[in-house]
């Protein structure tokens, strides 16, 4: 993509500045919620539409690229680089923290399977991911309040509710707030994430750490 000011060229994955009288600059890369609109507009109702029509469910009703979801094409350019670790067009949830200097892959499947996960980026951050089904949701969290480490439980979560195993507060982790309980009013900081195939994200950031990966052991022969 290009700013209409300088006409410099940026990288809408990472938000680094790669052409142009901007080279080099980086944008701060934001939080963002894939989810339902109707998950959505249960929480945030006021929420503006960027749309010239008048119905939301309308505008985003049809996906013109379905077809390519269930193809098996991997993109129209060729990869730069190879990593199989993963196929090329298995989803992942990919978290990219600290201007993209901490970074970390969930597989799609695993999180479907797992619901909750407490993790560490770098072995310097925790975090909590989860995963709503019912609303094909993955959002992550630093898991701290006040410099207090807490966790989670797949039992105590339930759509967008979930207990900390600490203290047994309510958090809606759509807005990342405590509604009942010791930390009520708390917030936990939502991490920058998105939701993307593995063949586009090994280009951008390679030797990403894959959660839940495990190397296959190769037999020595004697």
């Amino acid at each position: 993509m290009y700013d209409r000011e300088t006409h410099s060229f940026w990288c809408q994955l990472s938000g680094k500045c790669i052409a142009g009288e901007l080279a080099g600059k980086q944008l701060e890369v934001l939080p963002v919620t894939h989810t339902t609109w109707a998950n959505w507009y249960q929480e945030f109702p006021n929420t503006k539409v960027v749309s010239k029509r008048k119905s939301p469910e309308k505008l985003y009703a049809d996906d013109p690229m379905l077809h390519y979801y269930k193809s098996s094409r991997e993109g129209v350019n060729p990869q730069e680089r190879k990593d199989q670790r993963l196929p090329g067009k298995e989803l992942i949830f990919a978290i990219l923290e600290g201007e993209g200097k901490r970074r970390k892959v969930f597989p799609l499947a695993t999180l479907k399977k797992e619901k909750v996960i407490n993790d560490w980026l770098e072995d310097v951050l925790p975090i909590a991911v989860f995963y709503d089904e019912a609303t094909d949701t993955a959002l992550a969290f630093e898991r701290s309040v006040d410099g207090q480490e807490i966790s989670f439980s797949a039992s105590q979560f339930h759509r967008q509710l979930v207990k900390d195993d600490e203290s047994q507060s309510k958090w809606n982790i759509l807005n990342g707030y405590a509604i009942a309980g010791q930390f009520t009013g708390q917030q936990l900081r939502q991490l920058p994430a998105t939701k993307i195939y593995w063949y586009c994200w090994k280009d951008f950031y390679p030797d990403t750490e894959i959660y839940g990966y495990q190397p296959k052991q190769v037999e020595s022969k004697h």
